[in-house]
């Protein structure tokens, strides 16, 4: 019996020390909630952006991170909750002219509070960024590869600590790096010009133009309008049988509704620079007595669809919902003289009457000296 007792204690002590270093390696974490962070957003400027106006708003690809430790347990098993990220935005008053080459630096704010991880383990949310600014193009840095944000949570003595929070360029723990984009050249000119064609058309008249400006964005700028002499002396009439004075505008305050009147004559052109890209604009030319329909031809952005709609063709006026590059409209009239044609007719065939009764009269005149000789 004795040794009966002495063989069970020798079992237990036995089997309590090779389940000791598994009962060491259960530790029940506490979860951790990393501090709140933050990473840099450089945005390059690639010219003056007289249109600045550009909010970037930062979500993820996916509602689950990707897991990289520990092996076997999904995010759902490991993780709660999401960080999110505020958006930056860049606006009139970053100066393109004193920002250090060309770049200026925003802070975006990571809030982590929502989170808590069970176990330690690197942790990655893939980011999708959007950009508003009219439909401005928005150039990726990092080789266009994917960002993510990730969190690494290590074990120090038992406990949770979330050592280090930031961004990747790849789902594995590299180096931190920060987000770069590059916003390009979205200034965009638009220009008018003015061709008098025709035997009876006046190199010197003047013809009316009206410009409905709606520039892209919030952004309130006023734009600079060059090309000719803002003193013009306009005809009153086709005819030359008086004149006013009216002046040509310098520029144009971008607002919601922006219109101006514009006067050109024949060689003549206009440009309203650095608009913003995606821009609209209507420009109709008024009527002129004696002219033929003006007709217009569109260099640049001539596309023709439902998002960009150029109305080409209708001569008097010509349109663009949204303007995505340098653009000239060419306008041409044409006016030649009007022959009476019935007149012209009958006064040739008077001559013509004339001409050959003198002829007859010359054979005639020939016929009777030769009948005299004879």
């Amino acid at each position: 019996m004795k040794k009966l007792a002495i063989f069970s204690l020798a079992l237990m002590l036995t089997l309590s020390i090779i389940a000791l270093p598994a009962l060491a390696d259960v530790v029940n974490y506490s979860a951790v909630t990393p501090n709140n962070s933050s990473f840099n957003h450089t945005m390059e400027l690639t010219e003056s952006p007289y249109n600045l106006d550009y909010t970037i708003t930062y979500s993820f690809a996916a509602g689950d991170p990707t897991v990289k430790s520990p092996e076997g347990l999904s995010a759902a098993d490991v993780v709660t909750g999401s960080p999110s990220i505020a958006s930056v935005s860049y606006g009139p008053d970053d100066n393109f002219a004193t920002a250090t080459g060309h770049k200026i630096t925003k802070t975006a704010a990571v809030d982590w509070s929502g989170v808590s991880f069970k176990e330690p383990g690197v942790y990655y949310w893939e980011i999708t960024k959007t950009a508003d600014d009219g439909g401005a193009p928005l150039t990726l840095s990092n080789n266009n590869e994917k960002t993510y944000l990730f969190a690494l949570v290590t074990d120090v003595n038992g406990v949770l600590t979330a050592a280090a929070t930031g961004l990747s360029t790849t789902n594995e723990l590299t180096a931190k790096v920060d987000m770069q984009d590059q916003y390009p050249a979205t200034a965009v000119d638009l220009s008018v010009g003015k061709t008098v064609t025709g035997t009876q058309g006046s190199k010197e008249q003047y013809f009316k133009y009206d410009i409905q400006i709606t520039p892209a964005g919030s952004a309130t700028r006023n734009y600079q309008i060059s090309g000719f002499d803002p003193a013009t002396t306009v005809n009153a009439s086709p005819y030359n049988t008086g004149a006013m004075q009216p002046t040509n505008p310098v520029s144009l305050a971008g607002n919601s509704q922006s219109k101006i009147t514009v006067w050109l004559r024949h060689g003549q052109t206009f440009k309203i620079e650095d608009l913003p890209y995606g821009t609209s604009y209507t420009i109709t030319e008024s009527a002129n007595d004696g002219y033929d329909t003006p007709t217009t031809v569109v260099t640049g952005d001539n596309t023709n669809s439902a998002a960009n709609d150029i109305a080409k063709g209708t001569g008097v006026t010509v349109t663009d919902a949204s303007l995505t590059a340098d653009t000239t409209v060419q306008y041409t009239n044409n006016k030649d003289a009007v022959v009476p044609t019935g007149i012209s007719l009958s006064a040739g065939a008077a001559l013509m009457g004339i001409l050959m009764a003198i002829g007859l009269l010359a054979l005639t005149s020939v016929f009777k000296r030769k009948g005299a000789v004879k």
